[in-house]
């Protein structure tokens, strides 16, 4: 946890930072605005999976998101795009904002510098700006935040008093939190050698898929995340006594009853089989737990990484990418 940890502690303070900044820089002229596509890859692009996922059941908005070099075709000028990138160098990103400048679409970036950030200012476009010097998946905060303000007041579903009880939340929770990852990691028994399935339900999903992210990326572990009911109509048969890659994390919010007898028929088969399994109650009603979950998985993620003697900040196969990139 020494590589990561302190930049991981921030995350309540780029809640709080992000906040301000709005305040003093809001939407203006985008109310009635009925699609909105958010672009982003990393630790930028699952910022708009969960606001996706959270704004599904409040709002009427028609949210995609890209992760990509192409639009949709179906963008027309009174589109929202909104490019989120925090190096503001993100290819893809970037690919997105000119072709949404080309189209005449309105434009939003949220950056911490970068090109982005330059064509914002040379285009007159709004910047939301995030403070620089981590890695992206470790500044999920900013992100979350504006694209959780921005939606809320084009939606008209208010969302700065639930971000300010989230961040005074985690601030409070920090280390109860931690001492949560820390029991979750005896539980799971986890090395280098094995592979994560996370089994959720819908409300959960882009939750589970930051815990996915999390876990490549700082435990080196591979994850993979398999949605209920879906996993159960397909995912599930694969789930025997010689396929004994676990450990298995059920992940439930208790939102529709036939999902949680799902969970419990799951929890038979993989004791039947033999499989190492927790399952974990997480609530998804308010941002404040959402988000206590996010954390939950980002610090098991850096625990993981410790107990295995791994650098969580080392990433040598996605910057040996990029750097095969510009070749």
């Amino acid at each position: 946890m020494e590589f990561q940890g302190k930049h991981l502690s921030t995350f309540p303070d780029q809640i709080s930072f992000a906040l301000e900044s709005y305040a003093q820089n809001p939407v203006v002229g985008l109310h009635g605005t009925k699609h909105v596509v958010i672009c982003g890859l990393g630790g930028s692009g699952i910022a708009g999976r969960i606001v996706k996922n959270y704004f599904s059941s409040r709002s009427a908005l028609i949210i995609e998101l890209v992760a990509d070099y192409t639009l949709p075709a179906n963008i027309r000028q009174q589109t929202l795009v909104i490019c989120s990138s925090y190096s503001g160098q993100t290819e893809e990103t970037l690919s997105c904002y000119k072709q949404a400048q080309a189209l005449g679409c309105k434009i939003l970036c949220i950056s911490s510098g970068g090109q982005l950030s330059d064509w914002a200012a040379e285009n007159g476009h709004p910047l939301y700006k995030s403070v620089g010097g981590m890695q992206p998946r470790m500044a999920l905060g900013y992100s979350l935040t504006y694209l959780c303000l921005i939606l809320g007041e084009i939606g008209g579903v208010p969302m700065d008093v639930e971000l300010r009880n989230a961040m005074r939340g985690l601030r409070e929770k920090e280390e109860g939190i931690k001492a949560r990852s820390l029991a979750l990691m005896g539980q799971l028994s986890l090395d280098s050698q094995k592979i994560v399935h996370i089994a959720v339900d819908a409300p959960g999903a882009a939750m589970c898929i930051r815990a996915q992210q999390q876990l490549n990326e700082n435990s080196k572990l591979f994850a993979q995340v398999h949605e209920v009911p879906e996993m159960c109509h397909n995912a599930i048969e694969a789930i025997t006594g010689e396929t004994r890659m676990g450990p298995w994390i059920l992940v439930k919010s208790g939102k529709h009853p036939r999902n949680l007898l799902r969970f419990d028929y799951l929890e038979q088969v993989l004791r039947e089989q033999g499989h190492n399994y927790i399952c974990l109650e997480l609530a998804t009603d308010s941002l404040s737990a959402l988000l206590e979950g996010i954390y939950l998985f980002d610090w098991l993620s850096l625990q993981i990484a410790h107990a295995n003697r791994r650098d969580s900040s080392q990433i040598p196969n996605i910057l040996g990418l990029k750097k095969f990139l510009l070749q």
